[in-house]
């Protein structure tokens, strides 16, 4: 914030959704799964209550 407003950048932006989440220090990549990543709706460990809320909220601002 400046004498002439709230200034906010794509950067800023991308670096409060990192710090929200935890995950500031986390070492970029280039693409985040694998390619070849089989997804199931009926195989694998769900999300618990907390987690399935933060993952929406931190797609949620992905998306906006």
């Amino acid at each position: 914030m400046n004498a002439n407003g709230l200034i906010m950048t794509q950067q800023q932006y991308a670096t409060d959704v990192l710090k929200r989440s935890n995950m500031w220090n986390c070492r970029p990549v280039d693409t985040p799964i694998s390619a070849t990543e089989k997804l199931s709706l009926t195989e694998g460990v769900q999300l618990g209550d907390e987690d399935s809320t933060r993952y929406r909220s931190v797609v949620g601002a992905l998306q906006y």
